[in-house]
């Protein structure tokens, strides 16, 4: 407690989760109840979330930086979420893993995780977030159809439901994709996939929108 007073977060961090009993932390300090187990985890992760708040990033350099301390508190987060059973809370920890991971540029593996809150809690407000970074991060990577897939079924699924700005945004960047593919088409002479990728995004756009025109042109 007294630690975290003094908000030495890392060290009060490594502190509660030897109490709470987690893997990657010493051993011998576990405590006796499940409650004090309890406290002592939910403690841990405040701390870890002190150390980590979630700052906008500057724009992936590319190489994966190495996040230190991963092990304990990664034991620590995920601790928690399988502790809390799916209950809200459980949301705000994954998404801090996840920006964690996307943070130090471990791209990949920030998608796999920011997947996990759209798909169990979509109707979080994090979740809105956590697709629009889980696109970015395959953008960055340049894995176009990972990007593809996961657009569909960000669309198609309940998180863009629940978020109908997320919704509108998904929505626009996927004309702007099928708008990218008519003049990749149009460059390459592959005249039919220019018309047909041009003739989705005339249908798809509303009225008023730029790239309507410039479509039908």
């Amino acid at each position: 407690a007294m630690l975290y007073q003094l908000e030495r977060w890392k060290s009060a961090a490594l502190a509660y989760g030897a109490l709470a009993g987690l893997p990657a932390h010493p051993r011998g300090q576990r405590a006796a109840s499940p409650k004090e187990r309890a406290v002592a985890l939910r403690r841990a992760v405040l701390c870890w979330q002190r150390l980590h708040p979630g700052r906008k990033p500057p724009r992936p350099a590319g190489k994966p930086r190495a996040i230190a301390h991963r092990r304990p508190m990664f034991a620590a987060f995920d601790g928690f979420v399988a502790a809390q059973k799916g209950k809200r809370d459980a949301a705000a920890v994954l998404y801090r893993k996840a920006r964690v991971l996307y943070e130090h540029d471990h791209l990949l593996a920030a998608v796999r995780v920011f997947g996990r809150v759209v798909k169990r809690f979509p109707q979080h407000p994090l979740a809105a977030s956590s697709a629009q970074l889980l696109l970015e991060a395959l953008r960055e990577r340049r894995k176009s159809a990972a990007v593809a897939t996961w657009l569909r079924r960000l669309r198609r699924g309940a998180v863009a439901k629940h978020h109908p700005s997320l919704a509108k945004l998904l929505g626009k960047v996927s004309l702007r994709r099928a708008f990218r593919r008519g003049q990749e088409a149009s460059a390459a002479k592959r005249w039919r996939r220019c018309v047909e990728a041009f003739a989705r995004v005339a249908k798809r756009a509303q009225t008023g929108e730029a790239l309507r025109p410039m479509a039908l042109h």
